[in-house]
C-alpha cells in the first residue's frame, strides 16, 4: 500500500534513540520568599483599572497585587 513506506519511516524514525542534549549546571542565587498576606480591599472600578493600567506600564503585566505591594513598600514612612 502507499503508506506502507510512510508507517516504516515512522516506526523506523520512533524506534531511534534521541540524542539529549544536556542542560548545563547553572547555581541560581537563593531568592527569599517574603511572608504574604492576602488581603481584600473595594475600589472604584475606575481606580481598578488604572492600577491595572500603572501595573502594565511598569512591568508587573500580570499581577496587579506584586505592584501594589512593590510600591507601597518602596514608600518610605
Amino acid at each position: 500500500m502507499a503508506f506502507e513506506a510512510k508507517r516504516d519511516k515512522i516506526k523506523k524514525a520512533l524506534g531511534e534513540p534521541i540524542d539529549k542534549k544536556t542542560i548545563p549546571s547553572v547555581s541560581l542565587p537563593s531568592r527569599e520568599e517574603p511572608d504574604l498576606v492576602p488581603s481584600t480591599y473595594t475600589l472604584e472600578r475606575r481606580n481598578k483599572e488604572k492600577l491595572a493600567r500603572l501595573a502594565k506600564a511598569n512591568g508587573y503585566e500580570k499581577s496587579t497585587a506584586a505592584f501594589l505591594n512593590d510600591l507601597i513598600a518602596g514608600i518610605q514612612e
